[in-house]
């Protein structure tokens, strides 16, 4: 198990991916809703194309050209609200593929993420909210012997010579607490003041 300075610096490398997946999810977003812009140009050219059906229906009131023209209008007018329907849906699709593409570039980045790291991030504050826990009861000799022997197994020699000049010894006698306490610090966990205090040699 991580120590804790390693541990946040996991915690702030996960969470700097995190949030960098979610700026490019926004930005995604964005730009996929800016192509509504788009679409005003169309409601834009769908009015100037009523307004060109609503001229060639004033011809209708010229005797000799009205009948001609009335089935031009109506056509003119027709295909206006043909494209004002078109435009109407591209509207609603862009609105809502805009937010859907958007959470979909953010879970690539945060799905593996969730998938691979949080299960084992939740899995160490259990175990380590369960360890605090029995720190807090009645002395445990077979709690402390196994955190003697992971601060063992898992710090360098020089860490280890830095609480102890003999560690293995000191495990070897059933000196546990030193190395103990080491690794509870080094998890981020109080040591039990009730501990007994030992010197460097062990003894």
């Amino acid at each position: 198990m991580a120590d804790r300075r390693t541990q946040r610096l996991l915690d702030v490398a996960a969470g700097s991916w995190a949030l960098l997946f979610i700026a490019l999810g926004g930005f995604a977003a964005f730009q996929l809703w800016t192509l509504s812009q788009l679409t005003a140009g169309l409601t834009q050219a769908t009015a100037a194309l009523d307004q060109a059906g609503d001229g060639v229906s004033l011809l209708q009131r010229i005797p000799v050209v009205g009948p001609q023209v009335e089935h031009l209008a109506s056509s003119i007018h027709g295909t206006a609200a043909s494209m004002r329907a078109d435009v109407a849906r591209a509207e609603r699709a862009i609105q809502i593929i805009a937010p859907v593409g958007g959470a979909a570039v953010a879970l690539i980045g945060i799905a593996p993420l969730g998938m691979t790291y949080l299960p084992g991030r939740i899995r160490r504050f259990r175990t380590l909210h369960r360890v605090g826990k029995l720190m807090r009861q009645e002395e445990d000799p077979v709690l402390v012997q196994q955190l003697a022997w992971a601060a063992l197994l898992g710090l360098g020699l020089q860490d280890l010579k830095g609480i102890t000049r003999t560690p293995w010894h000191d495990v070897a006698e059933g000196r546990y607490h030193r190395l103990a306490a080491a690794q509870l610090r080094r998890l981020g966990i109080d040591v039990p003041p009730c501990w007994p205090k030992v010197d460097q040699s062990g003894e």
